[in-house]
């Protein structure tokens, strides 16, 4: 994803698009920013009210480093897909909704080798299990 700066500097930013079960079964698209350093799949309250969950239900995580001071935020079991692999993801969903979409380790980085090219602008998952040709390409700028 593209970011501008004040002085209109481009910054890219290594995303992924998953995708979240709702309660309906329905498959929601999420394009998340693929961060190395964040702990938890952290999302919106407004992107848990979409999924048809409530978010209190979930339990109750202080999360500090995303802004000033902790946010509260509500983890809860999410089926998720990435390329073709489909599992349960714990997630993150903040009160607040000026925190960025982010793709966390907990749940994800265990099933995926994670490869960041940053001079080609991409980022290969590449499942454990499967030889290395085999792997899901899902950030590239052009």
């Amino acid at each position: 994803l593209e970011e501008y700066l004040e002085d209109s500097t481009v910054i890219f930013r290594p995303y992924v698009r998953i995708h979240l079960q709702g309660m309906e079964k329905r498959w929601h698209p999420f394009d998340l920013y693929t961060d190395a350093g964040a702990d938890i799949t952290l999302l919106r309250e407004a992107d848990c009210q979409a999924l048809g969950r409530e978010l209190t239900a979930g339990h109750l995580l202080f999360i500090g480093g995303i802004c000033t001071g902790l946010i509260r935020t509500f983890v809860h079991e999410v089926p998720l897909r990435l390329g073709t692999e489909t599992f349960l993801c714990p997630v993150a969903f903040a009160e607040k909704t000026k925190v960025p979409r982010l793709l966390g380790r907990s749940g994800v980085f265990s099933r995926f080798e994670v490869c960041y090219d940053d001079g080609r602008r991409v980022t290969r998952f590449i499942l454990r299990q499967r030889k290395s040709e085999d792997h899901v390409q899902v950030w590239q700028e052009t």
